[in-house]
């Protein structure tokens, strides 16, 4: 029998703590690095959306994300959703007033694809680009926030330690890039803070600002995290 949503939802998460994140690693060791290193890939994603054309969330829900993201941003803010996959996420952030337009990018042209036949442009407010995050194509300083949901946490999961590196500094280093001065990065994760702030400390120069989200569950409260 397949596995419901939200078992296999965290069931993956749980592989993105493999590289290091404290206790939790033993918890997922049967997750072996073949089979996460996979999630760092963009040719395991343009399979995956192929084959199922659906709105997933990874970690958080709008529910869960919703109250974190509401003090962030505003109605007059451009706003980049980083790796938006089939996540709608980036039409919650529109729908709520938090934007006034939201670019939803993604690696996969087939989930782009399918995003824009789903939910449309909004009349020129929501856009769906295909774009490598590593790599993106907007000029610098054209948004007032990025917002990445479980994409540097898929970059992590690459098979070596110098592919982690070079993945989560290229990701950032871009994310930064096209922020105009004073603007906001989020990085929601399921990477404890002893692992991914020194990422993020590498890109930015500081150590970012960390905030705990507790979400329950049939098994119990799991812990993610924001920066």
């Amino acid at each position: 029998e397949l596995l419901s949503r939200t078992e296999r939802q965290r069931q993956e998460a749980a592989a993105f703590t493999v590289e290091g994140d404290g206790g939790q690693a033993a918890a997922v060791a049967r997750h072996d690095g073949s089979e996460r290193a996979q999630y760092s890939e963009a040719s395991y994603w343009e399979e995956r959306y192929a084959a199922e054309d659906a709105v997933f969330e990874w970690l958080l829900t709008w529910e869960d994300v919703a109250p974190l993201l509401a003090p962030l941003l505003g109605p007059s803010l451009q706003v980049l959703h980083l790796g938006c996959g089939n996540s709608r996420m980036g039409v919650d952030v529109l729908e709520a007033g938090l934007a006034q337009r939201v670019i939803n990018c993604d690696i996969s042209p087939t989930v782009i694809d399918q995003m824009m036949a789903r939910f449309g442009d909004a009349e020129g407010r929501l856009m769906w680009d295909v774009e490598d995050a590593t790599q993106l194509s907007y000029t610098d300083g054209f948004y007032d926030a990025v917002v990445d949901k479980g994409t540097l946490d898929a970059l992590l999961c690459a098979a070596s330690q110098g592919a982690k590196e070079q993945g989560a500094a290229a990701l950032l280093g871009e994310a930064l890039r096209v922020l105009r001065p004073g603007g906001r990065l989020v990085v929601l994760s399921f990477g404890q803070p002893e692992v991914r702030e020194r990422y993020i400390r590498a890109a930015a120069g500081a150590a970012p600002e960390y905030t705990p989200v507790m979400k329950a569950g049939p098994a119990g409260n799991t812990t993610y995290h924001m920066y």
